[in-house]
Parts: C-alpha cells; structure tokens; sequence
C-alpha cells in the first residue's frame, strides 16, 4: 500500500506513509532474498498480490469508488513505488533468474496496468528478469508439480480451487 498515509492516534495502530511503506517493503524483501540464499534455492518469483498502490484515482478512491486516506503526491507514489521494486527485482536477478508477477487488487486495478508497463520497460533487455504480462485478474505459476493460483482478496478467492483446473488443465 504504497501512498496509504494514516496517523496512529486517529487509527489506533501505528503510523503508516511512503517512507514506512518503504521500509517494511525493503526489509520483508531483504529478509525472503537471504533466506532464498541460504536455502539455495533454484529459482525466485516475486508476486504482487494486489494494492500495490493505494490508490487509483486522483480523489484518493479506490478502482471502486471507495474513499481512502492517502498521500496525495501521486508523482511521489509512483517515482518511490517503481524505484523500490526497481531495486528489489534488481537484487532479486543478480543472483537468481527471477520472475515477476503482478495481480491487480481493488485499490489500484489501473496503476497496476501502469506498473506492469514500467517495470516492463525499465527491464525490457534484461535477460535475467522475467515478467507475467497476461492481462488476467487471476495468475498461475508452478513450482515443480505444483500449480499455485494467485489472485487478490476480492476476486475469486473462495472459487479458485474451482477455477483452476478449468482454466489452466
């Protein structure tokens, strides 16, 4: 939830803004690539499971029209949010071919859409990474026999033990 922004005295929890979002998101990632290393695994894949972004609209709504508190420097959220993954993918690829996967959430289905094209012209001669470019609310990836299904909380995710070997056999 890059751009989410709230004050913890009037959520009750904590703080949250870019820079906090930035941090939990370089740690999180920072702590799953060393333990990737140290597990000495064969391949990586990064998935972003939805909500990336805060928000889609210039009012601070969701894709659906639900008002949010948020950061209002969109150029901000978007310069901070691609550099972040930038950074992470970069990190992720100089030691594993890695393959990126993102899934829209209901916060922000069109900066998804933005995202998918950025990272994939910031990595277009890059051999190393790998991005999911099909325009589908749904994803599959496997893992050896393994097929996983990703989608975001809203969308099918009581049905896709159902979905799955119809759309994918």
């Amino acid at each position: 939830h890059i751009g989410k922004h709230a004050w913890a005295q009037e959520t009750g929890w904590q703080d949250y803004d870019i820079k906090i979002a930035k941090a939990l998101l370089r740690d999180a990632a920072g702590e799953l690539l060393a333990d990737g290393e140290h597990r000495k695994v064969g391949r990586r894949a990064i998935f972003l499971l939805g909500d990336y972004f805060h928000y889609d609209t210039p009012d601070a709504k969701t894709t659906k029209g639900t008002p949010l508190e948020r950061d209002g420097r969109v150029e901000k959220m978007v310069d901070e949010g691609a550099a972040i993954l930038f950074d992470i993918i970069e990190q992720s690829a100089s030691t594993l071919p890695t393959e990126v996967v993102l899934v829209p959430g209901n916060h922000d289905s069109m900066m998804t859409v933005a995202l998918r094209h950025i990272l994939r012209a910031y990595f277009r001669n890059d051999k190393r990474v790998t991005l999911d470019d099909a325009k589908t609310t749904r994803k599959y990836f496997t893992h050896g026999r393994v097929l996983l299904g990703l989608t975001h909380g809203d969308k099918a995710k009581k049905r896709l033990g159902e979905l799955m070997p119809a759309e994918v056999p």
